[in-house]
């Protein structure tokens, strides 16, 4: 066979090229995540398997050029890389969903913010079950669940109350609703 003919042959079955900066598909969790990968060398492998299939994979050694092992080859089958055009675009995908995610978890805590009609700047008391207010303690809303029973309001108690011991131990408490509390007045 021919250069020219086994060139054409790696070219057209391989999805990378020799030089070719690429990604591994696991590389996009975290800020921190980098992993260029520059491609080395192609390896077509045959195998077979227990039924005498014959099985082909495309492996790559890539040499590591972004990351704290830079200089480091390691060997990756096809289907694990990425080009840097697809990741690229899957970086701006991940953006846009953890943008709606976080859009969407912000509008549903003004819901609840609006339903227990506070701010989460505010101070609160909580009551008893016969009503009474305990003023002891003052307590803010840091989160919110909301289930089959409905929704309900997580309460810290706050660092001002808390007690004194080595480590602040802060009481949580949760309310489901708004009559359960009484916000702190300052006069």
């Amino acid at each position: 066979m021919s250069k020219e003919i086994i060139q054409a042959l790696f070219n057209d079955k391989f999805k990378f090229k020799i030089n070719e900066e690429v990604r591994h598909r696991g590389d996009t969790k975290g800020y921190s995540a980098d992993m260029g990968l520059l491609v080395l060398k192609r390896i077509l492998l045959e195998s077979q398997d227990t039924e005498e299939n014959f099985i082909y994979e495309r492996h790559y050694h890539c040499r590591m050029i972004r990351f704290s092992g830079s200089g480091d080859i390691a060997t990756f089958i096809e289907k694990e890389l990425m080009s840097i055009q697809e990741y690229t675009e899957k970086k701006v995908q991940d953006e846009f969903e953890t943008n709606q995610h976080r859009n969407e978890a912000k509008r549903v805590e003004a819901e609840v913010l609006e339903l227990f009609d506070v701010t989460k700047e505010e101070y609160l008391y909580l009551k008893d079950e016969a009503g009474n207010v305990d003023k002891s303690k003052k307590y803010r809303m840091t989160g919110f669940s909301i289930d089959e029973t409905g929704v309900k309001m997580s309460l810290t108690e706050s660092i001002i109350t808390a007690s004194n011991n080595e480590k602040v131990k802060r009481e949580q408490r949760y309310v489901s609703s708004k009559d359960e509390f009484e916000k702190v007045t300052t006069k």
